[in-house]
């Protein structure tokens, strides 16, 4: 028996292996219509093993900066004090061990100007004296206009102001209050 042997040449190669992280995919939502004075309240979809903190920017329209937060990326975001009107918010992710920074995380929205309802304050005068009559409103910081009718009078007065009409002559009227409306809130009568 022989044996034979067998000469191996050891040979090898070098490869670069190139692990990246993964791109991030985030999306916000607004829950639900959000009408002033309420807080708008964003949904924040993350991915599960997501870690980082995201910076939100909200901007007005005018592309001013209204509210700015940093917080975990797996927080809804609730922005407070708004006024009616259209907002965008701007976020970048910081990144984490898993997932690149990324400065693509966008929503616009609005605000809606609320509802309000008017009554009117008054008391029956005799011929001389004058009309007194005070606005009140369902909602707080009323902004805007009222123009008031009464028989062939018509003024127009700012919201928080108090009417007082004189020279009525004597006999019924009918009291016509229109409010204008401003940006917060819608108009009425």
């Amino acid at each position: 028996t022989s044996q034979e042997r067998v000469n191996y040449v050891s040979d090898y190669t070098e490869a670069i292996l190139n692990v990246k992280k993964n791109a991030p995919a985030f999306s916000l939502n607004v829950s639900d219509k959000v009408s002033y004075p309420n807080d708008a309240l964003i949904v924040v979809s993350a991915p599960e093993n997501a870690v980082g903190n995201i910076k939100y920017t909200v901007l007005d329209s005018n592309k001013n900066v209204v509210y700015t937060i940093t917080q975990s990326c797996k927080d809804n975001l609730t922005v407070q004090g708004l006024n009616a009107g259209i907002y965008e918010i701007n976020g970048v992710f910081e990144g984490d061990d898993l997932y690149d920074s990324t400065d693509n995380i966008r929503l616009a929205f609005m605000v809606y100007p609320s509802d309000v309802s008017m009554t009117l304050q008054f008391n029956n005068i005799t011929y001389g004296q004058d009309l007194v009559i005070t606005p009140e409103f369902s909602k707080q910081n009323v902004e805007g206009s009222i123009t008031y009718v009464i028989g062939d009078k018509v003024a127009t007065l700012p919201a928080n102001e108090t009417l007082v009409l004189s020279g009525l002559d004597e006999g019924n009227y009918n009291i016509a209050a229109f409010y204008m409306g401003c940006d917060n809130y819608n108009s009425c009568i």
